[in-house]
């Protein structure tokens, strides 16, 4: 682990994300490449700390959901047999509610997606370079269902509910 990467790491609060994110090596190589796309800018080190607690938060729901991923962490998680374990996670801890339609952070949601592609992308290609072919080609295929299925479980209700909430909002905030 990089100098940078154990300064975001270390100056997060105690607790259980931090926990699951100090003994993961994935979002650890993670957050190297979210701090190299920003040129290790002090001013985003919170946001790709958000971002990295609700990965870790994901892991923890994901733990709870299938009892087979009790000790699991994100490079497990990222397999297509789990795929569903992940999308069913992603909704509880995004607020889903099943008689509405609608969540209650949507926007979590969405990233959590993004997250989840930059990671799947990131196995496959730490899979490669250690010529790791079943792992990289679990990566490719969690990319694949990512790809044709998430939009349909998960962002298109959650863009919706985004827009619905903006076009609701007063004119007078939209300014």
């Amino acid at each position: 682990m990089s100098e940078d990467v154990q300064a975001v790491i270390g100056g997060m609060q105690a607790g259980p994300e931090r926990v699951v994110i100090s003994r993961d090596s994935l979002i650890q190589k993670l957050t190297g490449k979210l701090l190299s796309r920003v040129a290790h800018s002090k001013h985003h080190t919170n946001y790709i700390r958000s971002r990295l607690r609700n990965l870790a938060r994901l892991v923890m729901q994901v733990r709870k959901t299938d009892v087979r991923l009790a000790k699991a962490d994100l490079r497990m998680i990222i397999a297509p047999r789990y795929f569903r374990a992940v999308v069913e996670s992603v909704r509880v801890i995004s607020g889903y509610n099943n008689q509405t339609h609608t969540y209650n952070t949507p926007s979590l949601a969405i990233r959590l997606g993004h997250d989840l592609r930059k990671s799947a992308q990131l196995l496959q290609s730490t899979a490669i370079e250690e010529e790791d072919r079943v792992t990289a080609d679990s990566a490719q295929q969690f990319s694949e269902l990512c790809a044709a299925e998430w939009n349909n479980d998960i962002a298109g209700t959650a863009r919706r509910v985004l827009l619905n909430r903006k076009m609701n909002r007063p004119s007078w905030h939209r300014q």
